[in-house]
């Protein structure tokens, strides 16, 4: 059966999206199919169309998704890895892939945030290059503590909460960043030594003690003293 890429404009009150699609659609990769890249400022959405060509994917483009990228492979590539260099290359300039009822879906990370993400509380797999939405329970620090550490870890588009009720912290961004965050966490929660802890405690005294100490103004002149 001759394959033939049907591209549909839809146009709604929100938003237009164009769809690039095969008769025959499917969400699982053929493993005897490669690909040749060697993209240079090639068009966004016509590098998507290739992908979905050799794949027989489809994809939901957003409009607003525009730009050129650069993908380079010295030999040709199954489509399980051309996928990752693909959704890798759209991450760096600020797009995510999310996947729905087997279909692709292409829009700005940060709009993806806001979006049917899946959620996770472990890290199986980084590949492809994918938006998530990560849950930690904290046991040996606060919430609190731990979002002060790992807040300029988060990338632009991606976003931290924090539950101090459960003492949870909510994590939504590509799971590069998500797993290099939970690397972090791994070290930081951990039972703390009684001397640790008992040095801790005597710092937060002592900083508080200055804290509070009153400030010596540079003009302050001396009282007189009166005989």
């Amino acid at each position: 059966m001759k394959k033939v890429i049907r591209v549909t404009a839809i146009v709604s009150f929100f938003s237009v999206l164009v769809f690039l699609s095969f008769a025959m659609a499917k969400t699982e990769f053929p493993g005897d199919v490669t690909m040749k890249l060697n993209y240079k400022n090639h068009e966004i959405t016509s590098m998507i169309e290739s992908f979905a060509a050799a794949s027989k994917t489809t994809f939901v483009v957003d409009p607003s998704v525009r730009g050129k990228i650069s993908v380079f492979a010295p030999e040709p590539v199954g489509l399980s890895e051309a996928f990752d260099l693909l959704s890798t290359s759209l991450a760096l300039n600020g797009y995510a892939v999310l996947q729905r009822d087997g279909k692709f879906v292409v829009m700005s990370a940060r709009n993806a945030t806001r979006s049917s993400v899946p959620t996770i509380t472990e890290i199986t797999s980084t590949k492809p290059e994918r938006m998530v939405t990560w849950i930690v329970s904290l046991n040996h620090m606060s919430a609190g503590a731990a979002s002060n550490q790992l807040r300029t870890m988060v990338s632009k588009d991606g976003d931290l909460s924090t539950v101090f009720d459960t003492n949870q912290v909510i994590v939504t961004d590509f799971i590069s960043a998500v797993a290099r965050i939970s690397d972090v966490v791994k070290n930081l929660d951990k039972p703390v030594s009684p001397s640790a802890a008992k040095f801790a405690k005597e710092a937060r005294l002592q900083y508080s003690k200055v804290s509070k100490a009153p400030e010596l103004k540079a003009d302050a002149k001396p009282e007189a003293k009166t005989n």
